[in-house]
């Protein structure tokens, strides 16, 4: 059953089109062309040195394949090159891709790893009980988070930061067609005043404003509900398309985040979201009560910045 409200916010959407990213489109054209061969992936990697485990990685889209790794592939696997082109291409697509999020190291290597994901996920469920999700974040609320970190960094830094999520978000709502996009905020993010009235009230309305994109869900999760699945803390599960690449799961931390991949620990997250979802008010309800916290912070009682 469809949530209330949702067709005022856009999201009885028609079933997305397949558009496979360019990495995974890649991993299966080289596994088809390896098992049209009679190769086994322990067979190609003994030949090329390689592990099988980097094939396996190569194949799901887990693991990206240098200009060189895929010419030694395709030698091996004798492909001509009217068929060869194509599949270059692709590796070079991947590759403009992975560049987007390219931070010359000042980034953690595990939130970069998980930009990459986020930019190719067919479906995005994200709880977050502290802060409004990075995906929906405003410039100005991005960069008071990041000052009030307990080693803030220089502003060359910082505007890094901040520009690295900017690109993050447009990778995702400017795909074609966009990523499912499912988030279930605590109601407790919305009164947890950052970067003051003028910022904060920027920063519901951009969420009021995501809310009505395509294939975009956005719950707020209330006091209310009272205990809860979710109250070790914030998590963004991620899916893909083929089904062969794996759902991966990203939980952030002070000292730096953690992909999980194993499907027991995965399907517990899912579980977790889902109950969650289940508790959390319709998106008609929950842009209502974001549209009046957005009201409370216009008036006299908070004069503009």
């Amino acid at each position: 059953m469809p949530n209330r409200g949702a067709t005022r916010y856009g999201l009885l959407m028609p079933a997305r089109a397949k558009q496979t990213p360019p990495r995974h489109q890649l991993g299966r054209d080289l596994r088809l062309i390896r098992e049209q061969r009679h190769l086994t992936a322990a067979a190609v990697a003994a030949t090329l040195g390689w592990s099988e485990s980097k094939i396996s990685r190569i194949e799901t889209a887990l693991a990206a394949i240098s200009a060189n790794d895929l010419t030694r592939l395709l030698d091996l696997y004798e492909v001509n090159e009217p068929r060869r082109a194509p599949l270059i291409e692709l590796a070079a697509q991947a590759r403009q891709r992975r560049r987007r999020f390219h931070t010359g190291g000042t980034l953690p290597d595990v939130y970069e790893k998980y930009t990459e994901f986020e930019a190719e996920a067919a479906t995005i469920s994200v709880y977050c009980n502290t802060v409004i999700p990075g995906l929906l974040q405003t410039p100005e609320y991005a960069k008071s988070i990041a000052a009030a970190a307990p080693a803030p960094e220089d502003e060359e830094l910082l505007s890094e930061r901040i520009s690295v999520r900017m690109v993050r978000q447009a990778a995702v709502f400017t795909r074609q067609p966009p990523p499912a996009l499912h988030i279930v905020i605590d109601e407790a993010v919305l009164s947890r005043m950052i970067g003051g009235p003028s910022a904060m009230r920027r920063q519901l309305l951009r969420v009021l404003e995501v809310s009505e994109a395509p294939r975009t869900t956005v719950q707020i999760l209330p006091f209310t509900s009272g205990a809860h699945a979710a109250l070790s803390g914030p998590f963004v599960i991620l899916t893909f398309e083929p089904d062969t690449v794996p759902a991966q799961v990203y939980c952030d931390g002070l000292t730096g985040g953690v992909i999980h991949k194993n499907p027991d620990d995965v399907e517990l997250y899912r579980r977790c979201f889902n109950s969650v979802a289940n508790g959390a008010l319709d998106p008609f309800e929950s842009a209502d009560m974001i549209g009046r916290a957005a009201d409370r912070l216009v008036g006299p009682n908070h004069p503009t910045e």
